[in-house]
């Protein structure tokens, strides 16, 4: 059965199965399916890497915030120009979750959402992922928020999300979308990323057992996942058939297709050999927000168990 048939038929039957449970998230299988038929490319998900600053210090952060020495933030100007080469290239995108670090500390972000905004007919909605512990004050980024696509994520961490209530009366002031939920809990992660030497059958078969499959824009390339990110980033490894260079393509006539073939095509990813696996498979054992670091000290910024003396000073 071609590729293309066998996604449709399985979009149909997760939707028609679903449906009945859940008719508003299941309505996007059938988006799809509309969207497939016409030969259009409709995506799910992509995350956009603001920034590695934030105002908690979690030990044991599933994005590894605390591993950075280096506070900085990514330029708008790459940021925006990632985004519109993205944009441009496929015909829907259902969510676009922004994530730091803590976004609210970007200083940029009203400019990203107001931009976002006039590419809304590309848009599902547009999602800002925020810890709970900053309360926006200008004028302009409140502004930027009240768009009925706009949905503010606030990743509940108990005592610490301290400004949780305040962000949710001002969600009804503002008239923005907001989502809180139980108070998360973390897994401890595995960052021991070194090349494992596994045949390419046990590469794919890791791979399609692997839940997450959570596409990254980052630093101007579009990765297939974060782990993949950090294989190169720590491990130095070269794993470019794993992400699509949005920016400096040596093909962009074929930027659309090189988008299809990664979010859709990929047997498995080299990335896969250094990958410790997904933290979806262990046991969450810490509530979120319980193992935060103290402010000051000799090291403010711990590093999560696993990574080598050489890792730690290639972050």
């Amino acid at each position: 059965m071609p590729v293309r048939v066998r996604r449709i038929r399985n979009r149909f039957l997760r939707g028609a199965a679903g449906v009945l449970v859940s008719p508003v998230v299941y309505a996007r299988d059938f988006r799809y399916i509309n969207y497939e038929l016409r030969g259009k490319r409709v995506l799910y998900y992509v995350e956009v890497f603001l920034t590695p600053r934030c105002s908690l210090r979690c030990t044991y952060c599933a994005a590894c915030m605390p591993s950075y020495t280096e506070r900085y933030d990514i330029p708008f100007e790459t940021v925006e120009a990632s985004l519109r080469a993205f944009l441009d290239n496929i015909d829907f995108i259902e969510n676009l979750r922004l994530l730091g670090g803590e976004p609210f500390v970007y200083p940029d972000l009203d400019r990203v959402v107001a931009y976002l905004r006039t590419r809304r007919d590309k848009i599902g909605n547009i999602r800002i992922v925020t810890n709970g512990t900053i309360v926006p004050q200008t004028e302009r980024l409140l502004s930027a928020l009240n768009d009925r696509k706009v949905v503010l994520d606030i990743s509940n961490y108990g005592e610490h999300s301290r400004k949780k209530e305040a962000l949710l009366a001002l969600s009804k002031r503002y008239r923005f979308r907001v989502n809180l939920g139980p108070q998360l809990r973390f897994s401890i992660p595995d960052m021991n990323y070194t090349k494992r030497g596994m045949a390419d059958h046990l590469l794919a078969h890791k791979f399609s057992a692997c839940g997450e499959h959570c596409r990254l824009i980052r630093d101007g390339k579009l990765f297939y996942c974060g782990p993949s990110f950090w294989t190169m980033f720590i491990e130095g490894a070269d794993v470019s058939g794993d992400y699509v260079d949005l920016l400096h393509n040596a093909h962009p006539e074929t930027l659309r297709q090189q988008i299809h073939e990664l979010y859709f095509e990929k047997p498995f990813l080299r990335g896969c050999d250094y990958c410790p696996g997904s933290f979806l498979h262990r046991p969450l054992v810490i509530d979120a927000g319980k193992d935060q670091l103290p402010v000051g000290g000799e090291q403010p910024f711990g590093m999560p168990p696993g990574f080598s003396e050489v890792q730690r000073r290639r972050i």
